[in-house]
């Protein structure tokens, strides 16, 4: 008498071949998930730093307005209010 649970071994061959190909299968699927994940994060933390940097950028104006000497980025600018522009002019000129 058989037993109905058994396997024989041609059974146990392609239950490993068929496990293996699902392991296989979540593989990817679970790697395409971290590399989108992982993508994002990343695209997030260029977004803040970029952020920090424009912030800290904006202070550094606001803090140098009075001495007429304006950089963002190591870019000068000129100041676009004319009085501003003018006292700057006048500074210069003492």
């Amino acid at each position: 008498m058989t037993d109905p649970i058994a396997l024989d071994t041609d059974q146990a061959k392609l239950l490993g071949i068929g496990i293996i190909v699902a392991v296989v299968v979540i593989g990817f699927i679970i790697s395409a998930l971290i590399t989108a994940i992982v993508g994002r994060i990343i695209v997030i933390l260029v977004v803040v730093a970029l952020a920090v940097g424009v912030y800290t950028q904006r202070a550094q104006i606001r803090d140098s307005v009075n001495d007429c000497d304006v950089t963002f980025f190591g870019i000068h600018l000129t100041p676009s209010d004319d009085n501003v522009r003018q006292a700057c002019a006048d500074q210069i000129t003492r």
